[in-house]
């Protein structure tokens, strides 16, 4: 007893600090004061007073050290927590770069016995009412909710969010189960209140309601549920009703949620709507996918809904069987659009690369990177899906050799551009071999500027002359997206008493770093030589 006294009125006293500190284990004093003196009560450190920042370091957190299944977290206004931290950091830039798996830091209600869902908590988040876009969580892995009686309360395993408007970023929401509504998350408006939070870069993978088998979103008599989710994914989530996403409303109402660059794959609802289901009644329930991609969610069973809810789409990339939308500037497909059956970019040949509307990620106020953490535009405008296409740089070589035709003992020179391609600019060091010839005498100068009339910027090659067949040149500076670095060699060709043609070739050698791959990566030019 007395110690507790003492570590509250510790934790008191040293709670006016912003940044709280969490470990799995507790270090230290454990009073979350440094990583050194690392708490293991996470919600303690939420609801510490002063609190501003919780930074949690890789490891399972669970609700309670208890089996008491109704014991959940809630996040906190004007908190932010942050997961995925080594555990040494002293910056918050200093946390491992976030992607498409985002953290370490899991939330987890396998309370229980372990593997036993049914033991497992009921919710993972229960979030009070009235919370605003300043309660803040990011980088965390939500998973195993578990709740299968039939009362209202079965819904939201992950997140169960009534009339509250939170930030959720970089976030996962794998592995829930909510028997009536929404596996991972519910939020809810009612009585005109508002339950409208904002996702971006999270994923929701394998959850299970029969309605909503990742989030369903609802509103009633006068309540207004508008959640904005943005670089999003829904894969594999099961419902009767809303395989991914259900929005209802109804009595006076309105639900409509705004999806901005999301990918929808292989959900699936036993009934209808395999990615989203809508409903309004004596509502509105007009919910909008923008720049989205949906393939392989029940085909004609795709979108669906009932009263007046129905979808609009605009710049989205969607199964050429699916209906129930309208919108502008779509475009169906009927093939397989991805990578591969466990990579959700889309293939370098997809429709959906490069044809989105930057403008409207614009107005959603899109984060600057995709759900993989890679930078969200590239090569001008923006992927359709929660992932850009992060394009290879690819170098070519262009050789000017001059001139083509010699006679007797000449002036010759040679002039390499390697040029950048796909618009993304290099980085590392890259190579470039050209041919020798034994009749050619050639030279490099690095302080030349210009070779017969042509730029070159000789001063950040350097020359590799030890192999008897080829002049190596290396450098690492950088190729702008879409630009050149050019070099070139001087000296004189010297026929004899021949004749003939000599092949000179440039090769952008594969061994370079800077590159995926290489395309058109070699160059020849002729001379042409007679005996004077």
């Amino acid at each position: 007893m007395l110690y507790t006294l003492c570590f509250q009125l510790k934790l008191t006293a040293q709670s006016n600090g912003p940044v709280r500190y969490v470990k799995s284990v507790a270090t230290g004093d454990g009073d979350g004061s440094s990583w050194g003196n690392a708490s293991s009560d996470l919600q303690a450190m939420i609801n510490a007073e002063g609190t501003k920042q919780v930074w949690v370091a890789a490891g399972t957190y669970k609700p309670t050290s208890t089996t008491a299944r109704d014991i959940s977290f809630a996040m906190k206004d004007g908190v932010a927590i942050y997961g995925g931290f080594v555990g040494n950091e002293s910056l918050l830039s200093q946390r491992p770069a976030i992607g498409a798996n985002p953290s370490s830091s899991t939330l987890s209600g396998d309370i229980g016995q372990a593997g036993d869902k049914t033991d497992n908590s009921y919710h993972i988040l229960v979030n009070p009412e009235g919370l605003t876009a300043t309660a803040i969580l990011d980088g965390f892995v939500i998973t195993n909710a578990y709740r299968v009686d039939e009362g209202q309360e079965a819904r939201g395993g992950g997140l169960y969010n009534m009339n509250s408007s939170p930030t959720l970023r970089n976030c996962v929401f794998t592995g829930n189960f909510a028997l009536y509504r929404g596996g991972a998350i519910y939020n809810v408006a009612s009585y005109t209140n508002t339950s409208s939070p904002t996702l971006s870069n999270c994923s929701f993978q394998n959850n299970l309601s029969i309605f909503g088998g990742a989030i369903y979103n609802e509103s009633y008599v006068g309540g207004i549920c508008n959640p904005a989710l943005t670089n999003c994914s829904f894969q594999s989530n099961t419902a009767t009703t809303g395989g991914a996403i259900f929005n209802d409303a109804y009595e006076q109402s309105t639900t409509n949620p705004m999806f901005t660059n999301c990918t929808f794959r292989n959900n699936f609802a036993y009934d209808d709507g395999g990615a989203m289901y809508n409903s309004g009644y004596f509502a509105v329930c007009t919910p909008t996918i923008i720049n989205c991609v949906a393939f392989g969610n029940g085909e004609t069973k795709t979108f669906s809904g009932f009263n007046n809810g129905f979808l609009t789409a605009h710049y989205c990339l969607i199964d050429q069987s699916a209906f129930y939308y309208a919108g502008t500037n779509n475009l169906t497909i009927f093939t397989f659009p991805f990578l591969s059956d466990n990579d959700s970019k889309l293939k370098l040949s997809s429709p959906g690369i490069n044809s989105g509307s930057n403008q409207l990620y614009s107005n959603a106020a899109g984060p600057p990177t995709d759900l993989s953490g890679n930078v969200r535009i590239q090569n001008g405008t923006i992927d359709r899906g929660a992932y850009e296409t992060a394009l290879p740089p690819d170098l070519t070589a262009i050789l000017y050799v001059r001139p083509s035709t010699v006679n007797g003992s000449q002036l010759t020179t040679l002039v390499v551009d390697v040029v950048e391609l796909n618009l993304v600019t290099t980085s590392g060091s890259f190579s470039v071999r050209v041919s020798k010839d034994s009749k050619a005498s050639l030279s490099f100068d690095p302080g030349l500027t210009q070779v017969d009339g042509r730029s070159v910027q000789n001063g950040i090659w350097s020359l590799d002359n030890s192999n008897p067949n080829y002049y190596i040149l290396t450098t690492s500076q950088p190729i702008l997206a879409g630009n050149k670095l050019s070099f070139g060699l001087t000296g004189s060709l010297n026929p004899g008493a021949s004749s003939g043609i000599i092949t000179v070739s440039a090769t952008v050698l594969p061994s370079t770093v800077v590159e995926f791959r290489l395309n058109n990566n070699i160059d020849t030019d002729k001379i042409e030589y007679f005996q004077q």
